[in-house]
């Protein structure tokens, strides 16, 4: 293992900065500072060292390691790249697929399968698939990193889950969810706008949260979608930051209707002092309140708002294409998840076809 120690005067007391290589091969630091000795820099020091060489203790094979090593390993490298949500879901499905303790050279296929044995009773097959989802990826990357020896994933037997398509409300249903909403917006502005920009425009939560009126181009009727309200992967807190993907960031129309309500709420309620269309400080505050009132009274969530936006698209014949730029969606996924849509267009066409 590669490290050097430096000591140094500041701030009136000793700093001590200890620079390590990686597992990676990146070279990597920690300090700390405001010792009054440098004898108890120098254990502060050596403490560190000695947890980093722990890390490097399967350097030479790490076949020989415990899984739960490599997963420590595996989520400190998804801190660094990967968002706070992914990084939390990941951690998450760690828990539910405890092989921890078993030597990785010495897993089989069996103790895979046993593990999702275990989650049947307690855990829904959509939630068992993607935990092993996530486990064969991180075993793939295990694999690759540190070549250690994995078992063949192939035939593990997962429970089959029936496939629910997100409900999306009928016309008649937006009218009047808006007018609820419409009727309550002195007191649940930041709900109404929510409601209505997922409604009318497709808006995912996070970019609810963070469109702000700079945003709104009332002109041309267009909104602009370049950030979202998100969770910082340092440190958990909610910020402004980049979007879900390339495919999200987009210019999209913004119906009349749409239009002439936002300029109303402009021009009746003081802008927010961050100039943000809603003053919700965090996204999750936004869906689990708004999902309560819409499943009681609506059976959707605020996503299926979105979903209603959609397939309302697609009903009306706007072409795939066209629907993912507004979505911020790609082609296939769109396609994938609007299909039964087209199945709805296709006995529509039916009819046309019988009366010709």
């Amino acid at each position: 293992m590669q490290y050097n120690v430096t000591y140094r005067d500041k701030d009136k007391g000793i700093q001590v900065i200890v620079q390590y290589k990686d597992q990676y091969g990146k070279w990597r630091q920690k300090t700390k500072q405001g010792f009054k000795k440098k004898s108890i820099a120098k254990l502060y020091a050596d403490k560190i060292i000695e947890e980093l060489k722990e890390n490097y203790k399967y350097n030479d094979d790490f076949n020989q390691a415990p899984i739960k090593d490599l997963k420590e390993l595996y989520l400190n490298h998804i801190k660094v790249q990967k968002e706070f949500n992914t990084y939390t879901s990941i951690n998450d499905a760690f828990k539910r697929f405890n092989l921890d303790d078993i030597i990785i050279k010495d897993l089989k296929r069996i103790d895979i399968q046993n593990a999702v044995d275990n989650m049947v009773s307690k855990f829904s097959p959509g939630t068992i698939s993607q935990t092993l989802e996530i486990f064969k990826t991180f075993l793939n990357w295990a694999s690759i990193t540190f070549e250690v020896k994995i078992p063949s994933l192939k035939g593990i037997n997962v429970p089959k889950s029936k496939k629910t398509l997100k409900k999306a409300l009928e016309p008649v249903e937006v009218i009047r969810l808006l007018k609820i909403y419409e009727t309550k917006k002195d007191y649940s502005l930041n709900y109404y706008i929510a409601v209505l920009l997922a409604v009318k425009a497709g808006l995912r939560a996070g970019e609810i949260c963070g469109l702000m009126w700079s945003d709104i181009d009332f002109k041309n009727q267009t909104i602009t979608i370049s950030r979202q309200l998100k969770r910082r992967k340092e440190d958990g807190k909610y910020v402004f930051g980049d979007l879900k993907s390339k495919n999200s960031y987009r210019i999209i129309p913004m119906s009349t209707f749409l239009s002439n309500e936002l300029q109303q709420i402009k021009k009746d309620y003081p802008t927010n002092i961050d100039n943000r269309l809603i003053s919700i400080a965090a996204t999750v505050t936004l869906t689990v309140n708004l999902d309560l009132q819409l499943k009681k009274g609506f059976g959707v969530t605020l996503h299926e708002l979105r979903h209603t936006f959609a397939t309302n698209l697609i009903a009306n014949n706007i072409d795939f294409k066209t629907a993912a730029t507004i979505l911020g969606h790609d082609v296939k996924e769109t396609m994938e998840t609007y299909s039964h849509v087209t199945d709805a267009m296709m006995d529509n066409a039916k009819k046309i076809i019988n009366n010709l």
